[in-house]
């Protein structure tokens, strides 16, 4: 219990407005997303779209009894019911999603951006109340809930064009979420994990389209070599038969801001590193 409530203090990032708007004003909030189904999503001619609302309003409901919960300190409430109730509601709602992706799919058309829109107005809603979500157990499982955009055309030679790459990023990058062994350091953040895949996945996803990236990774903590190795060995995998493109190097460092100054014969020479196996 002591490590969820010190998640839940560092996610409170203003405490007067905490105090003010973290009950009943935040309450208010959700309710008129369930009654009044959002003003801006009125015109939209989506028939999931309501029921998405409502399913985001649970959310933030219960999301918002953890922090009134943390203002009343007594209140006889297990954090980790509160949890488990939140991420039951995501996980449905996620599952609905990815049904009506599936419907859409048949008559050729997607998910309308509104989805996205409301993820983004979820998060600034606690934000508005001096509550920071994305530094809560429950950030991973909301950025679930996003919904990607459509694979072009120009990637379709790719090994797997849905999840597989995904899948395919994990494998290459994965040892980024984890210590490095030498330098005795997390090698990267959650967050900065979660950017540096997004770039990478939009990146492949978009025909080697550098992704707009305004607040790059400052410091990794892992050699360079291996960084390099990963976006070699991925790009390997998805495109066998293609050229390394300078694009790859431009992709490697916006991303990584201490390695802005690099030359891309010296990307393209990088070997295996020698304990690259063992991260």
């Amino acid at each position: 219990m002591e490590d969820n409530q010190m998640t839940l203090e560092e996610s409170i990032i203003d405490m007067e407005s905490f105090k003010e708007k973290a009950t009943y004003k935040l309450e208010a909030v959700f309710k008129k997303w369930k009654d009044q189904k959002l003003k801006y999503c009125e015109d939209v001619d989506d028939i999931h779209l309501s029921k998405h609302i409502k399913y985001m309003s649970a959310i933030g409901h219960r999301t918002m009894k953890i922090y009134t919960d943390y203002l009343l300190p007594f209140t006889p409430v297990d954090y980790s019911l509160r949890a488990d109730e939140i991420n039951r509601g995501i996980s449905k709602t996620n599952r609905e999603l990815e049904s009506w992706r599936k419907q859409k799919l048949i008559t050729g058309e997607e998910l309308d951006a509104h989805y996205n829109f409301l993820l983004e107005n979820f998060y600034q809603v606690f934000e508005d109340a001096g509550i920071d979500l994305s530094k809560t157990l429950m950030h991973q499982s909301l950025q679930n809930l996003k919904v990607e955009k459509p694979i072009t055309s120009e990637v379709s030679n790719k090994k797997e064009v849905t999840s597989g790459l995904w899948n395919d990023i994990e494998e290459a990058f994965g040892f980024m979420k984890r210590t490095d062994p030498r330098k005795h350091r997390d090698i990267l953040r959650d967050d900065e994990y979660e950017k540096l895949t997004r770039w990478i996945y939009d990146y492949f996803s978009k025909g080697f389209e550098i992704p707009e990236i305004t607040e790059p990774i400052i410091k990794v903590h892992t050699s360079k070599g291996n960084i390099i190795w990963a976006f070699k060995s991925l790009f390997s995998r998805l495109h066998p038969s293609h050229t390394l493109p300078e694009s790859l190097f431009e992709l490697y460092t916006t991303a990584f801001h201490q390695f802005r100054e690099d030359r891309f014969d010296n990307f393209k020479k990088q070997r295996k590193p020698q304990y690259f196996d063992s991260l």
